[in-house]
């Protein structure tokens, strides 16, 4: 299995995320929590078996299970780049 690296924007799209998860409840923010850990889990496994979202650059999408959400990723020759976590309504290019 490949290694995980995760962009520096990574944690701030996630805490962020969390952040407002956390105002509605503790509870949903940690449901959350778990479903993006299983999707990591996942993208480290199968990292080809996620839709191509940009085709030049080879980013990859893996929708967050229940969640508005999606992980955006890349397959590199040694790692698999984690570069955002994102609202599947924002503009994440």
């Amino acid at each position: 299995m490949m290694e995980l690296r995760f962009d520096p924007r990574f944690p701030q799209d996630l805490e962020s995320i969390l952040d407002w998860y956390d105002r509605i409840s503790s509870h949903a923010s940690e449901k959350l929590r778990t479903s993006i850990k299983r999707q990591l889990i996942s993208i480290r496994q199968f990292p080809e078996s996620f839709q191509l979202l940009h085709t030049d650059r080879d980013y990859r999408g893996a929708i967050v299970s229940g969640y508005p959400l999606m992980i955006v990723f890349r397959i590199e020759e040694h790692a698999i780049q984690i570069w955002r976590v994102i609202h599947l309504s924002s503009d994440w290019t």
